[in-house]
């Protein structure tokens, strides 16, 4: 993202992650960073900046409880995004419920995340809309511009491994 994107979208008041005091680039760390990997991934999806936006603010924490909830989760993308689910209403024909989860999984297939999504779910939803990205992906494209910069710390290397970010994206592996 370009600064002055980054800029339109501080301006908007649709960062993914709250602005520091002196405006939005006096608090960008790599959790940041991933944030707005992550939000742009799923505004090129065509989720709208406000909802991307919203969707990063309240449930980025749950990925992280989600990711440090298993030590050993089954091998496969970190995968963020929502969906969309609807069912008609009882003894109403024309009464459509919906509701939206969000959706952080990490899975082989995309039926496995929205089961995920669904748990919880009572009755029959059926999914209406889905907007799913790679988290990993996201990072993935942050390490080698982090690397270019010489700005690779510690924290970022764990933050890819975290994430699982593609081993052939992870170019700060390479040597060792």
């Amino acid at each position: 993202m370009t600064s002055t994107a980054f800029t339109a979208v501080l301006a908007r008041g649709v960062l993914p992650f709250e602005k520091g005091s002196s405006g939005g680039w006096s608090k960008f760390g790599v959790e940041e960073a991933i944030r707005l990997a992550i939000f742009m991934d799923l505004t090129a999806q065509g989720m709208l900046q406000a909802q991307a936006s919203k969707l990063l603010r309240d449930e980025f924490d749950g990925l992280l409880d989600f990711l440090n909830a298993d030590p050993a989760p089954p091998p496969g993308p970190v995968l963020f995004g929502e969906a969309s689910f609807g069912k008609l209403g009882k003894g109403d024909a024309g009464n459509l419920q919906e509701t939206t989860r969000a959706i952080c999984a990490i899975a082989g297939t995309i039926d496995q995340a929205i089961a995920r999504a669904q748990r919880g779910l009572k009755g029959r939803w059926e999914l209406k809309g889905l907007t799913l990205v790679s988290a990993s992906d996201s990072m993935g494209r942050i390490l080698p511009r982090l690397t270019d910069a010489d700005l690779l710390t510690l924290e970022a290397q764990k933050w890819a491994a975290f994430m699982r970010a593609p081993e052939s994206k992870q170019s700060w592996r390479k040597g060792q």
